[in-house]
């Protein structure tokens, strides 16, 4: 490659910089937007008059989803050719940022272990981080009726067959008894659970005495496990 043509990539560069962030960040605003339409659906259909509480818990997960993207953005902005992202760093980041922003207030407790990298693609990150939000941000709203601090522990493992399996749990009181997904699912978990899907991982939940869990797995296809970083 002759000087001339090195100088001509170097200066497109920039420009590809450029449409592909805006490329990722129109994908995302998408999803975004798909999200809160399903919130207004549910909203029209309910009563007239809501509750002033109800409303705050809808605002606060909606700002909680806006600040997971951003956060997420401006990480993929300081990397926007490379086409993996570090999981584990992203959902470090998110919680950085909901606490604070002090969208959440100082009931929430995090007991994290996020050390490893875990490379997922953009796409697959955008989505996670959105399933992530929900499920922290109905741990807040679920987990402790009454108003206690919620314990939140987060830990992320490489499985045996090369995945990842990324674990959110709670020490609240968990799902109602005899609760069943596909009959009493509410729109939160389904969301959830539509996320993971679409991210090409697979969910599964625990409810006990101890608390409510989250175990969000992905196989070796859909992730790059780096051991030797942390």
């Amino acid at each position: 490659m002759t000087k001339h043509q090195t100088r001509q990539v170097a200066a497109a560069r920039p420009l590809d910089v450029v449409i592909e962030s805006n490329h990722r960040i129109a994908n995302n605003l998408g999803a975004l937007i798909s999200i809160v339409e399903k919130q207004i659906a549910l909203v029209r259909t309910g009563p007239a008059l809501i509750p002033r509480e109800d409303v705050a818990e809808v605002l606060t997960e909606l700002v909680g989803k806006i600040l997971s993207l951003s956060r997420l953005h401006r990480i993929i902005t300081t990397q926007p050719a490379q086409g993996e992202i570090d999981l584990n760093h992203v959902l470090t980041e998110v919680l950085q940022e909901f606490t604070t922003s002090g969208i959440l207030g100082d009931r929430l407790r995090i007991n994290s272990t996020l050390g490893c990298r875990y490379m997922v693609e953009a796409s697959q990150a955008s989505m996670l981080t959105l399933a992530f939000a929900e499920i922290v941000t109905n741990a807040m709203k679920y987990a402790h009726p009454t108003g206690l601090p919620v314990e939140l522990s987060i830990m992320s493992v490489a499985t045996f067959d090369g995945g990842v399996a990324l674990h959110i749990a709670d020490d609240g009181v968990g799902f109602p008894d005899g609760f069943v997904e596909r009959r009493d699912a509410g729109v939160g978990l389904k969301l959830v659970r539509s996320l993971v899907e679409n991210a090409g991982g697979r969910l599964e939940t625990k409810s006990n005495a101890l608390g409510l869990s989250f175990s969000i797995r992905l196989p070796p296809s859909g992730v790059r496990w780096e051991p030797g970083a942390a």
